[in-house]
């Protein structure tokens, strides 16, 4: 799943992926790679990068240690 999302990300324009808050987001696979490898499940960490937009794993990792008791954490995006 996540070949085929970066698969896509690359035929996307830099314009286009990043145009406005509303756009899909897709996580940065390095750094769901780095969440899981925390110990945090694919769901986890790859709604931990999505919902910091990519800004870094420090960011990830930080959304994630304070959202960890939210009903959805570990459910799929």
């Amino acid at each position: 799943l996540q070949k085929i999302a970066a698969d896509q990300a690359a035929n996307v324009s830099s314009e286009e992926r990043f145009g406005s808050d509303k756009d899909i987001c897709i996580p940065n696979p390095g750094i769901v790679k780095r969440m899981i490898g925390r110990g945090y499940s694919e769901n986890a960490a790859r709604r931990s990068v999505v919902m910091t937009r990519n800004a870094g794993y420090d960011e990830a990792l930080r959304w994630a240690v304070t959202h960890t008791l939210d009903p959805d954490f570990n459910a799929p995006i």
